[in-house]
């Protein structure tokens, strides 16, 4: 098949799809003769929380890992250079993406593409539970390590709550976070961008109470009362969970490798019927990022992310997150 702007734009239809961090959707592309541009976008970035960009390029990898799987199936695919060349006043050009002809291939997982979804309420715990699910998962360069039962969510729920709350001291961190936080349907980003109520499986009531409680004087008068935590606090929902999965990868792979392993990781457990929900703070946090390391399967990887797990029999209650429209993300 010849590439052409009719194809460009079904793959970016298909990549927005993929995982980022708090949902920034950092990416955005413009169509060339011979392939794309993959930009960042300046406004599209967490200074605070990520201030090497490492969990952005990880996303743009998710995103580069969905565009491959699209162009498969129309018998193309694309080679990857890294272009710092151009900037422009809200976005830097990150990498060239170079097309050409191959056998056409449907992955096994692309089906589940517009099925993955990141689940922020209480999962339905299941009693007969087969962690053989998670045993045949098989993907180059990751390794898992599953820690389930109800005495290990105690736990990790526990360690999570506490690297969350600190983290949150660092300044200007909540801020940031709050700022990819929309609680009124009436925000003109409610449906584009970062976690919204439904996202975060908050009802109305909920919504209002947050969109009072998060508000950084809040916080910080919260927090000096050593209270922040029952704002915080992610215990019932990890409570809630199948179990704990922390990922690891190959520390020699690039943050765009990571990101397409992250990205067809969280495929496979969709695959399985299963759902995920990112716990970042444990592997930002450096006492719980030291208790994953004292975990991790070699000395040659590293963890990539933790995500709590489950089932959810009503998928009604499962909200598809806020994306840009595809006009948004082309240049």
């Amino acid at each position: 098949m010849i590439w052409n702007k009719d194809i460009f734009k079904e793959m970016v239809k298909v990549a927005i799809r993929s995982p980022s961090v708090h949902n920034v959707q950092p990416w955005k592309v413009r169509y060339t003769e011979t392939g794309f541009q993959l930009f960042q976008s300046i406004k599209r970035r967490l200074h605070v929380g990520d201030p090497k960009l490492h969990d952005n390029d990880v996303s743009l990898g998710a995103f580069l890992e969905l565009c491959r799987m699209h162009l498969k199936t129309s018998g193309l695919q694309f080679s990857v250079t890294s272009n710092n060349a151009e900037k422009y006043l809200d976005y830097v050009s990150r990498f060239n993406l170079t097309i050409s002809e191959c056998e056409p291939e449907t992955d096994r997982l692309y089906s589940y593409i517009n099925q993955r979804r990141s689940y922020r309420g209480l999962f339905d715990f299941d009693s007969s539970f087969d962690s053989n699910l998670l045993a045949s998962i098989n993907i180059d360069h990751l390794k898992i390590k599953w820690m389930t039962g109800p005495v290990e969510t105690k736990k990790w729920a526990k360690l999570y709550d506490h690297a969350s709350s600190e983290i949150n001291q660092i300044p200007g961190y909540f801020k940031e976070l709050t700022d990819w936080i929309r609680f009124n349907k009436n925000d003109p980003k409610y449906f584009e961008d970062g976690l919204n109520a439904e996202a975060l499986s908050l009802n109305n009531t909920d919504a209002l109470f947050g969109k009072i409680l998060f508000r950084v004087s809040v916080f910080k008068t919260l927090a000096a009362l050593k209270m922040d935590k029952f704002l915080i606090t992610e215990a019932p929902q990890i409570l809630s969970s199948q179990g704990i999965i922390a990922i690891y990868v190959d520390k020699n792979l690039t943050s765009l490798e990571m990101g397409a392993c992250f990205a067809r990781f969280w495929l496979e457990l969709t695959s399985r019927g299963l759902y995920g929900c990112p716990l970042s703070a444990l592997v930002d946090f450096t006492h719980t990022k030291d208790i994953l390391n004292s975990l991790k399967p070699s000395n040659d990887t590293i963890c990539l992310n933790v995500l709590r797990f489950g089932k959810v029999s009503d998928e009604s209650k499962i909200y598809h997150s806020p994306r840009l429209d595809v006009s948004r993300v082309i240049i």
